[in-house]
């Protein structure tokens, strides 16, 4: 049986010298961590902070939520509040409708992935699901965990996958060198060749055939239609973050990637953390790692262990403020012509310059060779015509 939570939520005090209140938050902000902290850890609350909360600070709470990919997870903290100090019924009817379209939206995904595995199957090819899904079930409700697309491996069959789908009558789109991307029944699927962007060479090429070789090594699991997999604690700790630190130079993270991160975190033992940070470590990449274990560990109380957290306080709150600006993304994946996808590139490679300072926080000299490789490489794949061995 698996040994988890050596890192203890619940019960363990924080030994980090840098507080929640410390990070700078607005007061509705607070109030979102502290139900955030509710739902995800089940820890007791001081409901004074809602004390004299306002119809427009539920507002606020609900927006902010929203932004940061949260938005049913604060919902279920409302559980910890008594009646006195939860939210007017206007604003409770709105959010509940917004949680029961998350949750609608989750079944669905949930049995297309079903529907789409079924069929991999019955061709012969094996299929495993990463994040998403797959990850919600380290969640007290699986389905208040907020899912995008749909991310699936096919253990090499990544040709074969593509082929089946356009013999089914899908368009199977080839824009990026480490997935395509189609839609089975109105869901976006990507069906990864590669776990990591490793066209673009560094750590990603680096890591690549570490990831395989964690997945050959250790056991898979699977959902409970015991024909799609799920990869073990080992493989996500390392997938997980290095698409968060992509996220953080390409987009930004939000407070939903804190809250996959932390909970991985309490699942995995001691001897599979070590093992992922000294592979970080060889990486360069630690100084991130000590940064959002640092905010996991404020956010929602973890406590401290050797090699866990940051002492650099300064990038600490700077990533920190980071996340709490972050504007509203629209995840909805639309297909879009060459002007709208030029345009997208564009757009990409000026917030990149816009947050150069992010590079620092990975690896100081990572900054100019990034960005003439990354704006080189979105260049190619503009203009490229359709791989010959897709035809």
């Amino acid at each position: 049986m698996r040994k988890s939570g050596w890192i203890n939520f619940l019960n363990l005090p924080s030994l980090n010298k840098m507080h929640t209140s410390a990070l700078q938050l607005t007061q509705n902000q607070q109030r979102v961590i502290v139900l955030l902290k509710k739902s995800l850890c089940g820890t007791s609350m001081d409901e004074s902070i809602f004390q004299d909360v306002k119809p427009y600070d539920w507002s606020e709470i609900l927006e902010f939520s929203a932004i940061q990919g949260v938005f049913a997870l604060v919902y279920d903290g409302l559980s910890g509040l008594s009646e006195m100090y939860r939210p007017p019924r206007e604003i409770l009817i709105q959010w509940e409708l917004g949680v029961s379209k998350i949750e609608v939206r989750y079944d669905r995904q949930k049995e297309r992935l079903r529907l789409l595995t079924g069929i991999l199957y019955e061709n012969g090819i094996k299929c495993m699901i990463l994040k998403g899904i797959g990850i919600s079930k380290l969640y007290p409700i699986p389905k208040h965990r907020e899912c995008g697309d749909l991310d699936i491996w096919l253990f090499g069959d990544y040709d074969k996958g593509n082929r089946l789908m356009e013999e089914s009558g899908i368009e199977v789109s080839y824009d990026s060198e480490k997935h395509s991307n189609f839609f089975f029944e109105g869901t976006p699927v990507e069906n990864h060749q590669s776990f990591l962007n490793i066209k673009n060479g560094g750590s990603d090429a680096m890591l690549e055939p570490i990831l395989r070789q964690l997945l050959e090594k250790d056991k898979l699991l699977t959902l409970c239609d015991s024909k799609t997999f799920i990869p073990p604690i080992s493989f996500s700790l390392l997938f997980l973050f290095k698409h968060a630190v992509n996220h953080f130079l390409a987009s930004g993270i939000v407070l939903r990637h804190l809250c996959d991160w932390a909970l991985l975190l309490q699942q995995c033992t001691e001897s599979e953390y070590q093992i992922f940070y000294e592979t970080i470590r060889q990486h360069q990449l630690d100084k991130y790692a000590g940064i959002i274990n640092t905010l996991a560990l404020d956010m929602l109380g973890l406590s401290q262990t050797k090699n866990l957290t940051t002492t650099d306080h300064f990038l600490t709150q700077k990533v920190w403020m980071a996340i709490l600006k972050q504007q509203r993304i629209n995840h909805e994946v639309i297909k879009r012509n060459l002007i709208q996808t030029i345009l997208g590139k564009l757009n990409s490679a000026r917030f990149l310059y816009q947050n150069r300072w992010k590079y620092s926080v990975i690896n100081k000299n990572l900054w100019k060779s990034e960005y003439r490789m990354r704006i080189v490489n979105n260049a190619n794949i503009l203009f490229k015509k359709k791989p010959s061995n897709h035809v």
